[in-house]
């Protein structure tokens, strides 16, 4: 977050994309029970936990979300657990902010639905797989590469989002 005469950072807005999951969440619900399996309480989970409850609320003024913290980015079995002690809790969605398929698969085991994170993951939970939020870095590198190239680049902060296209859902079905 501290930029320098040769420094800028970036990051994305992927909390557009946890809205839209709430979005589908909130529409398919049976009983208005969510669950999220938490990585850590950074700003940015925390962003996207409110807003795919924002999202889920819009469309179901009923709906409630559960965490449970996991307090690692990448741990299948406490990911397992978590999602097991959610789906246990009722929740019938599920929004994972952690980086592997595994509490997806415990919602398909489940019988429940869910979303991925940080790559398409309808591959390891087909039945259960509602979409996965994604980011792509590739338009904010093309152009942090022309801006050097022409002379162009400055410090700062760059925080792109769907409309430049470094966040979307993915693997929908």
């Amino acid at each position: 977050f501290r930029t320098a005469a040769n420094v800028r950072t970036y990051d994305t807005r992927s909390y557009e994309a946890a809205y839209l999951a709430g979005l589908v969440a909130g529409a398919v619900t049976r009983n208005g029970v969510l669950g999220v399996v938490g990585a850590l309480p950074a700003p940015a989970v925390l962003n996207g936990i409110n807003a795919f409850t924002l999202g889920a609320q819009a469309v179901n003024g009923t709906v409630r979300t559960r965490v449970v913290w996991v307090n690692e980015w990448f741990d299948p079995p406490r990911e397992t657990e978590a999602a097991l002690s959610l789906l246990g809790q009722g929740a019938d969605v599920l929004m994972l902010t952690t980086d592997s398929p595994a509490a997806l698969q415990a919602a398909e085991r489940g019988g429940q639905r869910g979303f991925g994170l940080s790559s398409d993951m309808s591959r390891f939970a087909p039945k259960a797989h509602l979409g996965s939020i994604v980011n792509n870095w590739a338009p904010f590198c093309i152009k942090a590469v022309e801006d050097v190239r022409v002379g162009r680049w400055t410090t700062g902060h760059s925080w792109w989002g769907l409309k430049e296209g470094a966040v979307d859902m993915v693997g929908t079905s």
